[in-house]
């Protein structure tokens, strides 16, 4: 255009369709003279596809305040039949929730689009927080918007799509994550080789879909998740050979770590395959190699089996009434009950008893740490009842404790709820079996517990002897049943030990005693009635062994029909893996669930907000601005380091007491990558604090070569002495110290 002066005059509009509008209206005056030529519009595509658009920016702002994350934003296309691209964040990469997320981005921004003539596809993928991509799903404008303006029924908006789905590779990569995370909390033989099976049947989702997809996106993708594959499969690994001490699953680690260090090298097909074939077969090994008990839990000592061990019960002489407030030992009952306890454990020391047992609800829970360097110093299996414990709701606990002269402390809960006890008493969910003892192996119930036919069967064949600790008025239906359980329903030895009480009102009357599968008497010893003390005896081990291997026995009975000795190394009964595996994949499934009710931090923000917002107003208020924060956090220890900003020209000394302000404020601080490393360490004081100190803002990645640079001050180093030598970081080469502060000053810088 030329103006009334002759100048030229350029207009440049914001967007595109302002641009339109003043093409129109030069078009329809195109014949007066002021207007000089005017060529057909040919928009720039790059005008097209300006990401500041008006209407782009108002599609990114609905979206957000729709909490829907998107990530990319953007046209593409030709100048007449532009794609509009979104891609979108997402938690779930089930096929139905990503169609669910695209109908609900639709609809946030449906009114956007009407106004994008130029637009004629919709284009939205999908990607998860990790950026594996999940699937993408194509469709017209016009044919998207008349469904919603329609309000048709949300079941029939995938007809109107193109739709790719990758997700099931998302799915199965996040569950073996889920797995491996949650294996860091299993500590029973079963529960880890379950987890080991389900991880083999994700690895068999992301086989088959190696094999046979060659898509380049889901190449990409799975090239990416088979290091995290790979090394999830290692963490589990590792809690395996854990719990296990198998050598094998040892051996297969390293072989996968070997794996892991060549990440460059990987061919996904041939890969995941040699993965999931490694962990099949180390299933296979120990499905051979492991008896699983449910909801039993293994502990070893370690220790050679004594042919004739000797066993002490204790049925001590109480006065329930006034020793017990609501099953808590008084204050007189406390002082009562740790005089009998140092009585008797002193007697079963001098005549060598391998164990001692008192009944249930015998000793103080308060005092029990204390009984750890009784049974090392006696070298003494302790077994007792604890008094009444109780939770952060006031729930009580009625639990035993089981004292291992390797200073092994086992406590374990009652399972079952008996008429006597409370009714809010919190239930055990456990049992557990001591192998390698100087007893052989053996296992407690707390009273009621011994009632239970489906818990008492686990241990046929598994163990020698059952301590059953009690509190009974009624303790004479156990002792008949001891009669019969120690010949048919486990072939070995039932101790039976209550207390004695004569004064309560609810009289308890003793009755302890020692039972077993002889051939002349089932009952080896008993309390005479009204009697109390301690009673020794030592138990024909090495005769049940032999009756169990079939060889003649001149005191046992022959073994009852149908009984197999059974090693906990042998069996895996398949029966049991279903409920097993549906129960920690529901434990997991609950994790996950509570974990999406609770707050998401927002990682990247944390760590801006831990960075000075001012630098000139920090230094001046503290000496010191933070320039970066970074998380360097292991598994075992909370660890963060600084970058610092301070002012130049001043002295060491001065510089050393704000080295030692800085690294007590920088081991307060909150600060994350992500939810395992918030899980860990969160409210936790840093273990280790590194800080780096200049006197001039320049790009971190010039440390390495610092020593060149004048505005490089000095680098410290402060490790916790709480911390475990193990977990310590390598010492920083220091030249200088302050308090437990290690400082190593640039040979440049002087005072």
């Amino acid at each position: 255009m030329t103006g009334p002066d002759g100048g030229n005059h350029w207009l440049i509009k914001k967007t595109v369709e302002d641009c339109q509008k003043d093409y129109k209206k030069l078009f329809r005056f195109r014949n007066q003279p002021e207007i000089v030529a005017l060529s057909k519009c040919r928009l720039p595509v790059s005008l097209k596809n300006d990401l500041d658009s008006r209407v782009l920016d108002s599609i990114s702002q609905k979206l957000n305040e729709s909490q829907i994350t998107c990530t990319e934003l953007w046209p593409s296309g030709e100048t007449d039949s532009t794609q509009l691209n979104i891609e979108l964040l997402t938690s779930s990469a089930e096929r139905q929730d990503l169609l669910d997320l695209a109908l609900r981005c639709i609809h946030v921004i449906k009114e956007d689009l009407s106004i994008l003539h130029h637009v004629k596809i919709i284009f939205i993928s999908f990607r998860t927080i990790d950026r594996l991509h999940c699937g993408w799903v194509q469709g017209s404008k016009d044919s998207i918007l008349s469904f919603i303006s329609e309000g048709r029924s949300s079941e029939n908006f995938e007809k109107l799509l193109f739709i790719y789905y990758s997700g099931d590779i998302v799915i199965a990569a996040q569950k073996l994550a889920d797995l491996a995370e949650h294996s860091s909390s299993l500590n029973k033989d079963y529960e880890v080789k379950e987890v080991l099976i389900e991880a083999v049947k994700q690895l068999e989702v992301l086989v088959k879909r190696a094999a046979s997809d060659s898509d380049p996106i889901i190449d990409l993708t799975l090239k990416y998740s088979f290091q995290h594959a790979l090394l999830d499969c290692m963490l589990i690994l590792l809690k395996v050979v854990s719990v296990t001490k198998d050598q094998d699953v040892a051996e297969k680690f390293i072989h996968l770590f070997s794996m892991f260090r060549r990440p460059d090298e990987v061919d996904t097909t041939k890969d995941y395959a040699k993965l999931f074939y490694d962990i099949s077969n180390l299933i296979e090994v120990l499905k051979l190699r492991y008896v699983i008990i449910p909801n039993t839990r293994k502990v070893s000592l370690g220790a050679e089996i004594n042919p004739l061990p000797r066993i002490a019960i204790v049925q001590p002489r109480i006065w329930f009434d006034k020793e017990y407030n609501e099953y808590k030992l008084t204050k007189e009952g406390l002082e009562k009950h740790i005089e009998i306890f140092k009585e008797n454990i002193e007697k079963a020391s001098l005549q060598s008893a391998n164990v001692i047992v008192f009944p249930e609800m015998f000793f103080p829970a308060s005092q029990i740490s204390d009984l750890r360097d009784i049974s090392k110093d006696k070298n003494i299996i302790i077994i007792t009842g604890l008094d009444y414990e109780y939770d952060e709701f006031n729930n009580p606990i009625n639990s035993c404790a089981i004292l291992l002269p390797n200073g092994n402390l086992i406590r374990q809960q009652k399972l079952y709820r008996s008429k006597y006890d409370s009714p809010n008493m919190i239930c055990g969910k456990e049992l557990f079996v001591f192998t390698e003892t100087p007893i052989g192996n053996f296992s407690v119930f707390i009273c009621f517990d011994y009632l239970s036919p489906r818990d008492l069967i686990k241990f046929r064949g598994v163990i020698d002897t059952l301590f059953v600790i009690t509190l009974n008025p009624d303790v004479r239906a156990y002792n008949e049943c001891a009669k019969a359980d120690a010949y048919r329903s486990l072939y070995g030895f039932i101790i039976i030990v209550n207390a004695f009480d004569p004064y309560s009102t609810t009289r308890l009357k003793g009755k302890s005693g020692f039972y077993g599968p002889l051939r002349m008497n089932r009952s080896i010893a008993e309390f005479e009635e009204k009697k109390y003390g301690i009673m020794i005896e030592d138990l024909p081990l090495n005769e049940l062994n032999r009756a169990k291997r079939g060889e003649e026995s001149s005191t046992m009975k022959s073994l009852p029909a149908n009984f197999e000795v059974i090693d906990l190394a042998r069996d895996y009964p398949e029966k049991e893996i279903g409920e097993i595996q549906d129960r920690i994949l529901q434990e997991i499934k609950e994790n996950k669930r509570n974990a999406a009710k609770e707050p998401k931090t927002d990682y990247e923000n944390l760590l801006k907000g831990n960075r000075s917002q001012d630098l000139e107003r920090d230094i001046k208020k503290h000496g010191y601005a933070i320039m970066v924060l970074e998380p360097v956090h292991t598994g075992a220890a909370t660890r963060l380091s600084a970058f610092l900003l301070i002012n130049k020209g001043i002295s060491k000394k001065e510089i050393k007491s704000i080295i030692i302000t800085a690294t007590e404020d920088i081991r307060k601080r909150e600060c994350y990558s992500n939810e395992i490393q918030e899980a860990r360490h969160k409210g936790k004081l840093a273990d280790v604090v590194w800080l780096y100190i200049f006197n001039e803002r320049r790009h971190r990645r010039h440390l390495v070569a610092s020593d060149f640079y004048d505005y490089y001050v000095c680098r410290t180093q402060w490790i916790s002495p709480k911390l475990d030598k193990h977990f310590s970081p390598m010492p920083l080469i220091a030249n200088d110290k302050i308090e437990d502060i290690q400082i190593q000053w640039n040979k440049n810088y002087s005072d």
